[in-house]
């Protein structure tokens, strides 16, 4: 009998912490995310959310785009992806998205990173070469800078250094 009075006696801070640890267990549980953090389960799956983007974009700091005549920078390459009005460097006509993008990805290459903007800078030292001048010309008249757009590529595919 008495094995039974003390299995049978619990002392009340142990109901207590066995109450209080139910409660928390059960609001844990309601308030658990079926995805995005934060989000509650009241709210759309994320997991079935739909984002639209652009996951490859280019600056002027890229080669590629530089030579095809983007002078576009980080800043104006956002403003795009938030829907406002910009101007493209190649044609000089106005774009706007009809609406925002989610997310943006701004990919520019390494090679040549940010250098060909300042090659073509008249107020950059770096423009005070043949090189920097040719490739310059691109810009009008193509015809020109053609030998000098052929070196840099090159350059990229032997490693050669331009001159």
């Amino acid at each position: 009998m008495s094995l039974r009075k003390s299995s049978v006696l619990v002392s009340p801070s142990i109901i207590l912490l066995l109450v209080l640890a139910s409660t928390v267990g059960t609001t844990m549980a309601q308030d658990r995310s079926l995805g995005e953090p934060g989000r509650g389960s009241a709210g759309p799956n994320p997991l079935k959310n739909v984002y639209f983007g652009e996951q490859h974009m280019h600056t002027r700091n890229s080669f590629d785009a530089f030579t095809a005549g983007v002078t576009q920078t980080w800043e104006q390459a956002y403003e795009y992806a938030k829907g406002k009005k910009v101007t493209l460097s190649t044609t000089g006509e106005e774009m706007q998205k009809s609406t925002h993008y989610d997310f943006v990805a701004i990919t520019d290459h390494s090679e040549y990173y940010g250098v060909l903007k300042d090659l073509v800078d008249p107020n950059n030292p770096l423009s005070d070469s043949d090189f920097a001048r040719g490739l310059a010309r691109a810009r009008t008249d193509p015809e020109a800078a053609t030998p000098y757009l052929v070196q840099l590529i090159n350059s990229l595919n032997t490693s050669t250094a331009m001159t």
